[in-house]
Formats: C-alpha cells, structure tokens, sequence
C-alpha cells in the first residue's frame, strides 16, 4: 500500500481525482489544479468535459468579471424595450448542473471569490440590484487553474477550502496508461453505490486526528477526505472504506493543505517493564508491523504528506524564518489603493466623469432605464424618445493598483568598514532591482558622516542607472 493508492495497475493520481470529481462533483465542490496553461491540463479538463452527462453546461469565468455577468441583473435593451424592470441571467445560474472552469484563479478579486463562496454554499444566487430581489437555484463544481508561483499568493482561501480536490503540475503528466474518462453506465452504477458505503468510526477518527496534525484548522477538509474515500471505494465496487481510500484522501485532500510535518510518534521505553517471555517472540512475526492507535499506519501519513508537497517546501514548513520571509515577500508591493484611470478595474461606482473618472456606459444607461416612463410623463410640451439621463445616474470605473514602495537604504560611511558596508548595500540594491519589474519597488541609497548626508542613489528601478552611478 503507497501513498498514492491508484485505483487500478497503471491509472495515475490524474485520472483518480478525474474519476471522483465527475463521479460526486457537487459534494466535492471541484478541484484546484496548481499548474499553468499547457497540454496537460487541457487533456484533463477535456477528459472532464467527457466524463459528465451529454448537454452538461460547461462555462469559463474570467477573472475580471463583473457582478452583472456573474450573478445576473437588470437587462438594459429588453428593460428599455417592454418598459419594465427585466432580469439577466448570470454565468454561475447558466452553469447549474455542470462546472465552471477559472483560468488564472489566483488573480481573483476577494468580492468575487466571495460571491462564489456564497453561492456555492447556499446552493443558489441571491439577486439583490436595482431594487430587485430575486434568488435562482444553481448548483455547479468549480475547476480553479491556479497558475501562481511558490513566493505568491495563491487562490483565495475562501474557494480554497470548498475544493476538495488538489493537483500539482508533477501530478497531471501523463501515466503509463492515457487519460480517458470513465463510461457513463460506470459511473451511474457508482453512484448508485455511493449511497451505501461505509466508513468505520476508528478510520473517520483518524482523517480528524491526521488533519489536526498537519495544521489544518478548518473541518471541511477532513468531511472532504471522508467524501473522497467513500467515492474512491464506490469506483471499485466495494461497500467499505479501506487503508487504500483512506491514503487517496490524504494524497488528494489533506497533504497539499498542510502546514506542518506531522510529528513522528514517541517510542515509549520505560525502565522499568518486565521483561517479555520467551515465547513472546514467536507470536509476533514481521508480516505483521505495528500500527498506530487510528489504525492507519503512521508512515503511511508522512508518505502522503511528503509526496503532495513541492520539492524544498518540507524545510520551509518547519521554519518559522522562512514562513516570515515569504509573508514579507508577498506584502512589500505596498497595499491596494483606489486610482481614477488606472489599474485593474474591480466594478463600477456612483461618480462624475468630469472629476477624471472614466464613464461606464453600459452601467449608466442600466441605471436611468427604469426611469425613463416617469421621466417622460414629467416633460413639458411636445413627447420625446430620447433617452434621459440625469446627473445621478451616471456610474464611473473602478480601479485598483498597488502603491509603489521606495525602500530607502541609509548606510554610516564613517569608520574603517564603511567600504564593507558600502559593498554589501550595494549588493543588496543591485537584488532588488533585478526584481523591480514583477515588484514595482523603488531603491534609495543614502550615506551619511558625521553630521552630513549624500543621496548616493535617488529612488529608482533602473538597475542600470544603479551601477552606473
């Protein structure tokens, strides 16, 4: 038994977390797949496609999506044209019953990964806008194409911890055996089974205790874990979670949300213990290894552990240092901040485009259309069809950027090792403006003696204009 329990001789991890999401796609919630654009992940996610029933809906999310888009709203022509408030239908209602695809998950704004969230949980959208209320089942998986590298941050943990699945690059190669999906009557007759397997007390005790030691905080990844390992038994025809689940789980749901080694356990030797007759020996035989108290070999957990997690990780999780180095890494392009024309547009807002906003048309000529018959009736003389927009009804653009950071070095020049010093700034300025493209930092260099001071760098990202000057 290994950590990585294949259902059958040649089917890679890939295809086992394919069979399990098509087979239980709404329990599971979906999959994070931690690999980039390639062919690897379009052969998986077309095999997906394949696996579910004929006429499924299947839509992709774009990562800059507005909430009209997302969840519905106000349709304008169809408003403007009957003269009453109509609704759009959004893209998560449109995905009920099949699966959502978000390339580039880790560039998801907080809203929306929130909004999803709710939906997810609710099981439905609630429709709030333009004086409407309105709540519209849907129910859908959500595949997320995390594309972030190890120093970034990743998909939101709010949508990271309603996915049970998880699969790294190394995991989507291909195996000794193609990816296909599974027949249709395959997995109907496994679903159908679905209902009827068990999983013992001992074993569900020992997914809590394994995710307590790996530092998971949340209890859906161990819920997730039970899921997988009932899923994994019905694919293979049996009624009864075994060890083999139970290490798929881990492998797919526990390992890759770890943020600690799992502590080996203590060997007890007290001094003092009787010592064993003699023919204690023959009655234990090495066929049969010592097993924890969860009944779940515990080389079997670090197995798993180790192998969901990326090559060098392991030291980082058990360095505190380290754990502080990336928090600052990931923080020092200085906080979002609000620009007028600029940036990453992130909805619109009530505004005046004479102040520098840009206009948002469409959400302007949303906002005036239910208007438009009071507005009329309120005109003196002769009737007009043109469109009537108010002051108040104009929406302008939202917009995000990352304020910039100088980091200002101040060196003492004075005394024997101020060139040693001055070497090492150096050094370190010439680092970090090597990655002033991806960071958007700026590098100060100021060297003082005595009671002067002389800007020897002003603020720049130009690494050249640093070792020039």
């Amino acid at each position: 038994m290994n950590a990585y329990a294949p259902g059958q001789d040649g089917e890679s991890l890939a295809a086992r977390a394919l069979s399990l999401l098509a087979l239980d796609p709404f329990q599971l919630g979906g999959a994070v797949l931690h690999a980039g654009p390639g062919p690897e992940t379009d052969q998986w996610l077309a095999a997906l496609r394949d696996s579910l029933p004929a006429g499924t809906a299947w839509r992709r999310l774009p990562v800059n999506i507005d909430d009209d888009r997302l969840l519905g709203g106000l349709d304008m022509a169809a408003s403007l044209a009957a003269g009453r408030q109509l609704l759009a239908t959004g893209l998560l209602v449109e995905a009920d019953g099949g699966a959502v695809v978000l390339p580039m998950a880790e560039r998801l704004g907080r809203g929306t990964a929130a909004r999803l969230a709710a939906a997810m949980d609710r099981g439905a959208v609630l429709l709030e806008r333009d004086g409407m209320t309105r709540e519209m089942p849907t129910r859908f998986c959500l595949v997320a194409l995390d594309e972030s590298r190890e120093d970034e941050e990743g998909l939101s943990n709010d949508l990271n911890d309603r996915l049970a699945l998880h699969l790294s690059a190394r995991d989507l190669t291909p195996g000794q055996r193609p990816l296909r999906p599974l027949p249709i009557a395959t997995l109907e007759a496994a679903r159908k089974r679905l209902g009827e397997v068990v999983c013992d007390a001992e074993r569900m005790e020992s997914l809590c205790a394994t995710a307590q030691a790996l530092g998971i905080d949340s209890v859906r990844p161990s819920w997730f874990a039970l899921r997988v390992a009932c899923a994994a038994a019905a694919l293979d025809a049996r009624t009864e979670v075994n060890d083999d689940d139970i290490a798929l789980a881990l492998r797919l749901v526990l390992a890759p949300r770890a943020t600690r080694l799992p502590m080996p356990p203590e060997e007890d030797h007290p001094e003092e213990e009787a010592a064993p007759p003699e023919n204690a020996a023959s009655e234990e035989t090495e066929d049969d290894p010592p097993e924890s108290s969860s009944g779940i070999p515990d080389e079997l957990v670090l197995q798993a552990v180790e192998a969901a997690l990326p090559p060098g990780l392991i030291a980082s999780l058990t360095s505190a240092a380290a754990r502080r180095q990336l928090k600052a890494r990931v923080a020092r392009g200085g906080p979002p901040a609000r620009a007028q024309r600029r940036g990453r547009p992130i909805g619109v807002m009530r505004g005046d485009p004479r102040r520098g906003f840009r206009l948002h048309l469409p959400a302007t000529l949303k906002t005036a259309a239910p208007w438009q018959k009071i507005r009329q009736s309120m005109m003196s003389g002769e009737r007009s069809d043109a469109l009537q927009v108010r002051a108040d009804d104009f929406r302008v653009v939202r917009f995000k950027a990352n304020q910039q950071t100088t980091r200002i070095f101040v060196v003492d020049a004075s005394g024997s090792a101020a060139a040693q010093r001055l070497a090492e700034t150096k050094g370190a300025v010439e680092l970090l403006l090597s990655d002033s493209y991806a960071t958007r930092d700026q590098v100060a260099l100021i060297a003082f003696r005595g009671t002067g001071a002389e800007l020897l760098l002003p603020p720049t990202r130009a690494l050249a204009r640093a070792k020039r000057e």
